[in-house]
């Protein structure tokens, strides 16, 4: 009862007191076997709800991505449900410990056992074609989250035909092209990398010799090809300048250049690939 009268002054005061008093009254004590069975399965439930929460932020990359937040969240939620549940075992004239320890266990039990739950909820990593056994080389390129399976293999038909389409024709200098073989790879965003496609293809190329342009123009094809294909917005990463802390947005790419080879100096030692006409005029 709370009938007790009260000064004038302190109104607010008596009726939190009553209201406490009224609900500790309120909540019925709980058998051995229900304290067992809420102490078993609110720790599942804690895991649960961090592990969606972390899903969601790694594919929206809204919140925070870092594993070592989310330990310390669920931590956190752990020692409140403990806490809780020690609560509700005194109140229920249960010795808390029993519960303390039931919960403990089956918190440790359930994160173990969830270490099954993280590839369910990342995205797949998905790689088609096949670069075969030789040296070759290979790149990569950011992508949007639009871009899938069906992309990366309309991507890779459209790679195969580069060559028999005579794509690389102003790249090779009227040499034979090799025949090329391409691997591609969608990897997710991670902590560490963004959202992108792996490219390997065989044969190798000399990079940085008579290969050069070659090299350059296969990049540019992969580039020019990839535009036309993926059509979803750039992702925000959340990148900040590090000198002041603003806020960079999502990186845009800027017009695509296509690499103009001067053949004549290609076997001179010195620079033989530009991307303007000037800069290739420019080129002794």
């Amino acid at each position: 009862m709370c009938a007790e009268r009260r000064p004038a002054a302190e109104p607010l005061t008596a009726a939190f007191k009553c209201g406490t008093v009224a609900s500790v009254n309120s909540q019925t004590p709980l058998s051995p076997s229900a304290l067992r069975r809420r102490a078993i399965l609110f720790p599942a439930v804690v895991v649960l709800t961090v592990w969606l929460l972390n899903v969601v932020a790694l594919r929206t990359h809204v919140g925070p991505q870092h594993a070592g937040f989310w330990m310390l969240v669920f931590i956190a939620a752990s020692a409140m449900v403990v806490w809780s549940l020690a609560w509700r075992a005194k109140h229920s004239g249960v010795p808390p410990w029993r519960t303390v320890a039931t919960t403990v266990i089956a918190t440790v039990v359930w994160f173990l056992l969830s270490g099954a739950l993280p590839e369910l909820g990342m995205e797949p990593k998905i790689t088609i074609g096949d670069r075969g056994t030789r040296p070759g080389g290979g790149f990569t390129h950011s992508i949007s989250n639009a871009f899938q399976r069906g992309q990366l293999e309309m991507l890779q038909a459209r790679a195969q035909q580069f060559g028999p389409s005579g794509a690389f024709a102003e790249f090779s200098c009227r040499d034979s092209v090799p025949d090329f073989r391409f691997e591609m790879t969608l990897e997710p965003a991670g902590e560490y990398n963004e959202r992108l496609i792996d490219v390997g293809y065989t044969p190798r190329l000399d990079v940085g010799g008579a290969d050069r342009c070659l090299s350059f123009g296969l990049s540019y094809l992969f580039d020019t090809t990839l535009a036309e294909i993926d059509h979803g917005p750039p992702v925000d990463y959340g990148y900040v300048n590090p000198r002041t802390g603003e806020k960079l947005g999502p990186y845009i790419r800027g017009p695509l250049r296509k690499p103009i080879c001067r053949c004549d100096l290609r076997h001179s030692g010195r620079e033989w690939v530009a991307w303007s006409q000037q800069a290739a005029e420019a080129l002794r």
